[in-house]
C-alpha cells in the first residue's frame, strides 16, 4: 500500500469518513499510529502519529514478501513516507490547524562507524540511508542522557532538561501559531514485575517525569514564547493498546 502510485486513494478514504460524520462532530482529536488524514472544514482533527514506526513496519515480515521492483527493505520506508506525506498534503489541501509533535525524549546521534560519506555512498551499508547512530548517553563523561524507564522501553529516558531547547528549535524551523505536545509519557522501571498493590501505586519515577516535563512546557510558554496550546499524556488505554500489538 505504501508503494502505491495512487496516494489519492487515501484522500478518497478520508472524504468517505468525514462524510459519514456529516458535521455532527465539532472538535475531536484522534491519535492513530496508521494513517487517516484530516479535512479542515469539518473540524475533525487527526494526524499521522509516528510515521517512522508505521513505515518501518511495512519493511518487515510479512509485508516485505512483496516489495516492488526497484525498492528494498532500506529504501521502502522512505518511499512509504513520501507517499504518506503526499496523500496527507492532498487531504489537508495545503492547510494545517496545528503542529503536533511527540515529546517523549531527546537523544544524541553520532556518525556511523565507517564515516558519514562512506555510509551515504554505500547502499549496502546497514545504516544507509539515515547514516547515524542513536546514543542514549554522553560519550565524554559517560553519563546517561537522562533517567531510564522500564527495560521494555529502552529508548525512553527523562530528558526534560532538553525540552525547551527542542521546542524553540522546532518553532524556529517551522513557525506556527499553535503547537500541541501530542504524546509523551514514561514507564515505571520494573513495574510489570511488581505484585504488591502499594508498590504498584507508588510510581515516583513516572510522577517526576511528568512534573518535570509539564514544568518545562510552562517555562517554554511563559519565558520562550512558544505557542504550546496543549499536551496529551500516556494513559491507561495507551498501555493496553501497546501491549495488544
Amino acid at each position: 500500500m505504501a508503494a502505491s502510485p495512487h496516494p489519492d486513494d487515501f484522500v478518497h478514504y478520508a472524504k468517505t469518513v468525514f462524510k459519514a460524520y456529516n458535521g455532527s462532530v465539532h472538535t475531536c482529536y484522534v491519535f492513530i499510529d496508521c494513517f487517516l488524514p484530516f479535512l479542515r472544514p469539518l473540524s475533525l482533527y487527526t494526524f499521522n502519529n509516528e510515521p517512522n514506526v508505521y513505515c518501518g513496519q511495512i519493511a518487515s515480515y510479512p509485508f516485505n514478501a512483496s516489495i516492488p521492483d526497484g525498492l528494498n527493505s532500506s529504501t521502502l520506508p522512505y518511499y512509504c513516507a513520501y507517499n504518506l506525506l503526499k496523500s496527507y498534503a492532498g487531504a489537508v489541501k495545503g492547510t494545517a490547524n496545528f503542529f503536533a509533535i511527540d515529546c517523549h525524549c531527546q537523544q544524541y546521534i553520532s556518525a556511523p562507524p565507517n564515516g558519514l560519506e562512506n555510509c551515504l555512498s554505500n547502499m549496502s551499508d546497514p545504516l544507509w540511508l539515515k547514516c547515524n547512530v542513536v546514543q542514549t548517553f554522553d560519550s565524554n563523561p559517560g553519563w546517561n542522557i537522562g533517567a531510564f524507564s522500564s527495560p521494555g522501553t529502552s529508548w525512553l529516558e527523562d530528558t526534560s532538561r532538553f525540552l525547551r531547547g527542542h521546542l524553540k528549535d522546532v518553532q524556529a524551523r517551522w513557525p506556527t501559531h499553535k503547537m500541541i505536545a501530542s504524546e509523551f509519557g514514561f514507564t515505571q522501571p520494573f513495574e510489570s514485575q511488581k505484585t504488591d498493590l502499594a508498590c504498584i501505586k507508588e510510581d515516583t519515577d513516572r510522577t517526576n517525569y511528568l512534573m518535570s516535563y509539564l514544568g518545562e512546557m510552562l517555562l517554554s510558554i511563559h519565558e520562550d514564547g512558544i505557542p504550546l496550546k496543549g499536551a496529551f499524556i500516556w494513559g491507561r488505554v495507551s498501555f493496553l493498546l501497546s501491549r495488544s500489538r
